[in-house]
């Protein structure tokens, strides 16, 4: 969630995770842009503003094992509301793993 530029998908690929598993979710076209040109994630690329679970697309219930962001949680970004969007995605057991400062 929130993958921006693509850093940590790169990181992901270089550490053994399959790129074609790996989707991404961002508010920039721009920032997607960007990642699409890399390679790093294979599955989809969505623009979608995160932060409004009441509009989290329906599809994306329930689909992920592990879920991952970086850098959105901070001043400025994204609140708490994009924890009940990683708790939608997640398949049941399934894990949530972000940095915020």
């Amino acid at each position: 969630m929130g993958c921006g530029t693509g850093l940590v998908g790169e990181e992901l690929v270089k550490i053994g995770f399959d790129h074609k598993r790996i989707w991404g979710i961002d508010a920039s076209q721009g920032m997607l842009d960007v990642t699409a040109k890399k390679n790093c994630y294979g599955g989809e690329l969505i623009h979608m503003f995160l932060g409004q679970p009441a509009t989290f697309r329906a599809d994306l219930y329930n689909k992920f094992d592990v879920v991952t962001a970086a850098g959105i949680l901070a001043e400025g970004h994204l609140m708490s509301e994009v924890f009940d969007e990683m708790l939608h995605a997640l398949k049941q057991g399934g894990h949530a793993i972000f940095t915020t400062r």
